[in-house]
């Protein structure tokens, strides 16, 4: 029995890397954040107020949120315009990582709170419940425990109480804690799909997969839903009985997924490519379910492949920084967090020898250089923009500083930290070297 315990606590809690939940907590966020924001969304929250309420029964999980103001309470429209607000501002901090825990939970209760409030008439589907679910988990989770401004925000006050540099490698860096949210969410969606394959074959047996029950959905919803795609198909009963084939050993046989972990690179593109193709044939909005295939993707195995052949080339170039300038620490610390390819060599210039070089001490210290492989050097934000193309998650942002009027902006916002960088999380004493400037 002990043995059997140990075993259950290792499957659960065994160290999990971060990086996996964190990249599955941007997924998913963001494709949720992206799903309610849509004017679509507000626009059929919006109709529903204008139903009578004689059309109003409200799901348990909204009786429950809005128990304080009575069991039958119906949400008007300015309640439900601050509860979207504040549900948008909570997926924003959980995107970001931000208070990341407490925002995950106001961004699971504005959701569910949203969602319930618009199946409260009647009609209600299920899609919408896994990616609420999946939340909800990340939201007791150390999903903020890396690629979250929390984090670097540590890492910050870290580097500050010893007043050093210290490298790290988020790829690394794993919790107990870290894998549980995703194994869970990942048997979650058996469930579901064993749950669809059952019925299926209690209620017509094999005889579900002729085609003609799937030509026959698809083409009522085609048509119900303007679909042409599905209309077309509806049409080539071959297809239909390959499809509901498909559909069918897939449902059936996805809990492979969870036990040879191996066939996830065939089931997670073959199930993408199901709900997808789905929403295009009969509109059905299972593309949350797309996005929560995210706790299947084995993040940390890919980065390492991509940093085995594109990242720790021969030679890297060199950032030298200011080991005795506590910002300085925080921006090389910042550089180093996103440096998941290990493209970037970063040198406390107090440990290079300038005699034989070009570079002055006193340059070197006013603003941070980078020595790129070519032997070209670049200063303060012009090295801070070229060092992007060497960090692939920052890539995003780099057009950004390259905008018309970037190049003569960017300088000047750099030197006004610099020289007062005192005053801006410095106390070191070479952060003293403009003070009089």
């Amino acid at each position: 029995m002990r043995r059997l315990a140990r075993a259950w606590q290792r499957y659960w809690f065994a160290p999990a890397p971060l990086l996996d939940l964190a990249l599955a907590r941007v997924a998913i966020v963001g494709f949720q954040l992206y799903w309610i924001a849509r004017p679509a969304y507000w626009d059929k929250v919006v109709a529903r107020t204008e139903l009578p309420d004689a059309l109003y029964h409200p799901l348990p999980i909204l009786r429950l949120l809005v128990l304080p103001a009575g069991w039958e309470f119906r949400p008007g429209e300015d309640l439900l315009e601050a509860v979207f607000a504040l549900t948008i501002v909570a997926g924003v901090l959980s995107l970001v990582g931000l208070f990341t825990n407490v925002a995950l939970g106001g961004f699971v209760l504005g959701c569910a709170f949203l969602q319930s409030f618009l199946y409260s008439f009647g009609d209600f589907h299920h899609p919408e419940a896994v990616i609420i679910l999946a939340l909800g988990m990340l939201a007791v989770s150390p999903s903020g425990g890396v690629l979250s401004v929390d984090d670097l925000r540590r890492r910050f006050r870290s580097a500050s109480e010893v007043k050093r540099f210290e490298a790290f490698d988020l790829k690394r860096e794993e919790s107990p804690f870290a894998g549980w949210p995703l194994k869970l969410t990942g048997w979650l969606f058996v469930l579901i799909y064993a749950s669809a394959a059952y019925f299926k074959l209690r209620n017509a047996g094999v005889d579900w997969a002729n085609g003609h029950t799937l030509r026959y959905a698809m083409l009522r919803d085609g048509l119900r839903w303007d679909a042409p795609l599905g209309v077309w198909l509806a049409g080539r009963h071959g297809l239909m009985v390959v499809f509901s084939w498909v559909s069918l050993v897939f449902e059936a046989t996805f809990v492979l997924v969870m036990l040879v972990p191996l066939t996830r690179w065939i089931y997670v593109p073959l199930g993408a490519g199901f709900h997808l193709g789905i929403y295009a044939t009969m509109r059905a909005t299972f593309q949350g379910y797309v996005a929560t295939y995210a706790v299947f993707l084995p993040w940390r195995d890919g980065v390492e492949r991509l940093t085995r052949r594109f990242g720790r080339p021969a030679r890297r170039p060199v950032v030298l920084f200011d080991a005795g300038c506590a910002l300085c620490i925080r921006s090389v610390t910042a550089l180093r967090y996103w440096d998941w390819l290990e493209r970037l060599e970063l040198q406390p210039l107090q440990a290079v020898d300038t005699t034989d070089t070009d570079l002055a001490p006193e340059a070197l210290r006013r603003e941070m250089h980078a020595v790129f492989p070519d032997g070209s050097v670049e200063r303060g934000f012009f090295a801070f923009r070229r060092l992007l193309g060497e960090l692939p998650p920052l890539w995003p942002v780099r057009p950004l500083l390259y905008l018309p009027g970037a190049g003569a902006v960017g300088p000047r916002v750099y030197g006004w930290l610099a020289r007062r960088r005192r005053r801006v999380l410095c106390d070191g004493e070479s952060c003293a070297i403009h003070e009089d400037t």
